[in-house]
């Protein structure tokens, strides 16, 4: 779903929130949620991603910590669960499939 163009038009405009897998980087960003680039989630602040990747950043929980970016394979990003009250979420199966 992340990688197709059935939601492309969604990512223009909204951030993905994504959960990273443990075998990622050694599991440094295992507890972390990451955001993708928006409008284009496939090229963020440090350039194109490379193929089967997309391009996120997030921040690390350190006061004052500058905003990091990375180059994730798909297969290691998943949803992440709504975080905050009044959160906006995208649904990815059923009757309202695609909607934000």
């Amino acid at each position: 779903w992340l990688m197709g163009e059935e939601y492309s038009s969604t990512f223009l405009l909204h951030h993905a929130v994504l959960k990273v897998a443990v075998g990622f980087m050694g599991g440094r960003l295992h507890k972390c949620f990451v955001s993708t680039a928006c409008p284009d989630r496939f090229c963020g602040v440090n350039g194109p991603a490379p193929e089967n990747c997309v391009a996120v950043f997030c921040t690390s929980s350190n006061a004052g910590a500058a905003i990091q970016h990375y180059h994730i394979p798909a297969n290691d990003l998943s949803p992440a669960p709504p975080r905050k009250k009044n959160q906006q979420v995208f649904v990815l199966d059923g009757d309202y499939r695609g909607r934000v």
